[in-house]
């Protein structure tokens, strides 16, 4: 018996007993799945149906039970021929309303390629973007006139880490969504889909650097001892803005982000979640580890 794959059936009946239950089919060569059953212990043999996921088997799996079954949260999706790839910018934008069809479209359109293209793209305008606004909000934040070749210098080593980042971030989320989760452990489409919500990740940092730059741009938060009354009436209604756009930007994002896990790799919308927020921590471990060891040669102070 072939240990290669497994999918999940509602309807299993044993031919001997009669019994009928759900569970694992264990796929052979010839296109047909193999069981025990659980009633009379007999050897069951039928065809696949159709509208489920074939799946790597989890750790120490056996075919006769032992784990609960598991059903496609995406029935149809995995056994349809994918499309030519393309860049589906119709499909980017409808993530905004309607996250798990778009997904699930992309799905079926979507490549490493066209995917790393908005991720360069997007990270590149973010680079752009935080150099202009940390030049200009350098007194703000108590840097001083920054050196023109230090700000390109951070500049390029945020667009480098952000890359791994990235990439990091998407791998580690999908071997979580497939080894805590019982997921696919699809990684090239956790990757193409992950980078098509990574724009959107750029889009709300790019709010929050303006939120910031107009509610901060007439203090300068190294002196916030010498505040007067205004001046922290001022940046409290700001800093609650800033704070409660973070939250709802963030909850959003994790949501579209979570969502794309899930249709990669055929896990619920919170294992998706959850495998998601993993993925940040270690991305931002190594973002932090990159970061230092890039920094410190170049001697980066910002």
């Amino acid at each position: 018996m072939s240990a290669s794959s497994i999918i999940f059936s509602k309807a299993i009946r044993c031919g001997a007993c009669g019994n009928a239950s759900s569970g694992y089919l264990q796929v052979r060569e010839d296109g047909s799945g193999i069981a025990k059953c659980p009633s009379c212990g007999s050897t069951i043999v039928q065809e696949l149906e159709l509208g489920h996921v074939s799946q790597v088997p989890p750790h120490r799996f056996t075919p006769s039970g032992g784990r609960a079954p598991k059903e496609s949260r995406y029935p149809g999706l995995y056994m349809q021929p994918k499309h030519a790839p393309r860049l589906d910018l119709r499909n980017f934008f409808r993530l905004l309303l309607y996250p798990r069809r778009s997904l699930s479209e992309l799905y079926l359109s979507s490549d490493l390629k066209y995917a790393m293209i908005l991720v360069v793209l997007s990270t590149t305008i973010y680079a752009v973007v935080s150099a202009a606004v940390t030049s200009e909000m350098s007194e703000v934040v108590g840097l001083g006139d920054a050196n023109a070749f230090e700000l390109l210098a951070l500049g390029a080593l945020g667009w480098i880490v952000a890359i791994l980042s990235f990439l990091v971030f998407a791998v580690v989320s999908s071997l979580v969504a497939q080894e805590v989760f019982g997921g696919r452990g699809d990684k090239g489409s956790t990757v193409a889909l992950a980078g098509y919500c990574y724009p959107w990740f750029v889009m709300v940092t790019l709010v929050l650097l303006t939120i910031f730059a107009v509610g901060f741009g007439g203090l300068e938060l190294s002196q916030v001892q010498h505040w007067g009354d205004s001046e922290m009436e001022h940046a409290i209604v700001w800093g609650a803005v800033l704070l409660t756009s973070a939250v709802l930007g963030l909850i959003w994002l994790l949501a579209i982000t979570g969502r794309a896990v899930s249709v990669a790799n055929d896990v619920s919308g919170g294992e998706g979640a959850l495998s998601v927020i993993i993925g940040a921590i270690a991305a931002g471990l190594v973002s932090l580890v990159v970061g230092a060891v890039v920094r410190l040669p170049l001697g980066l102070t910002l």
